[in-house]
């Protein structure tokens, strides 16, 4: 029996090999890589206002074996983008559609520029504003709250979730202003700044919260909650806190980076 177990672990071994060999065989061909997501963020102050106001600066490599000279970024069909520069100096662009299927489409952003060679870093500035035209789970806009997760596409990158290597992973750092909301979002925050150095990818959610901390865990649950939602406040941080050991035990220790649980609303 111990045998009949080896073999099945050496075969399910040996397939995972073939299959990480191949992923990375569809990984080479992308051209562009986000190397850093620097961001800066305004909520509108108005009800009647829709748009979120954005300024990103993303760093991208180009990670193919030959020179590039064009780059196209995809984002959400609403944003309605005002200027691209590339390296300090405005460039022109053109924008496509990008049907990604009969539901969903994305909004292409194609740049041309001076030849990038192989392993060579540019930064790319886009100016843009993004439209939130009705609240769902991945962004809203509200006096109350208001939230913009990755698959909204509410940010510029190379490579969208659809792409056979997946979306693009990079360190963030991501500032938001929001007046009489607090806004939250992963890494560490200094001065209203949220540095995430670990690969994510760019989130935020504002609202007012009263923060409970148990056992190095955060949770951020809504300003006068009562007794029974603090307490299941701190059973949420216990889970949180127990998972971090369990897995450390697994696979070692844990990068020493904030953890936070945030509530929303929804509506």
């Amino acid at each position: 029996m111990k045998k009949i177990y080896k073999a099945i672990f050496a075969f399910s071994l040996f397939s995972l090999t073939l299959s990480a060999v191949a992923q990375n065989d569809v990984r080479i061909s992308s051209t562009w890589q986000v190397q850093k997501y620097d961001i800066s963020a305004t909520l509108p102050q108005s009800e009647a206002d829709r748009k979120l106001v954005v300024k990103a600066k993303i760093d991208v490599k180009n990670v193919s074996a030959q020179p590039a000279s064009t780059l196209t970024l995809r984002i959400g069909s609403t944003a309605d983008v005002a200027a691209v520069n590339i390296n300090g100096s405005t460039v022109d662009f053109t924008k496509g559609e990008e049907k990604v299927n009969t539901a969903l489409s994305l909004q292409r952003i194609v740049v041309r520029m001076p030849s990038v060679q192989p392993n060579a870093t540019v930064a790319v500035t886009v100016d843009y504003k993004f439209n939130v035209k009705e609240n769902t789970g991945v962004n809203a806009l509200s006096p109350v709250g208001s939230q913009f997760l990755p698959t909204s596409f509410w940010y510029p990158t190379p490579n969208s979730w659809y792409f056979a290597r997946g979306a693009d992973f990079a360190p963030v750092r991501l500032r938001v202003q929001a007046a009489g909301q607090t806004v939250v979002s992963s890494g560490v925050e200094t001065a209203g700044a949220f540095d995430q150095k670990l690969y994510g990818q760019p989130f935020f959610a504002a609202g007012s919260w009263d923060p409970i901390t148990l056992g190095g865990v955060t949770v951020m649950v809504p300003k006068g909650s009562g007794a029974d939602e603090q307490k299941r406040a701190a059973e949420l941080a216990v889970i949180a806190s127990e998972a971090k050991a369990f897995t450390a035990k697994l696979l070692g220790a844990a990068p020493d980076v904030p953890l936070r649980i945030i509530t929303v609303r929804r509506g």
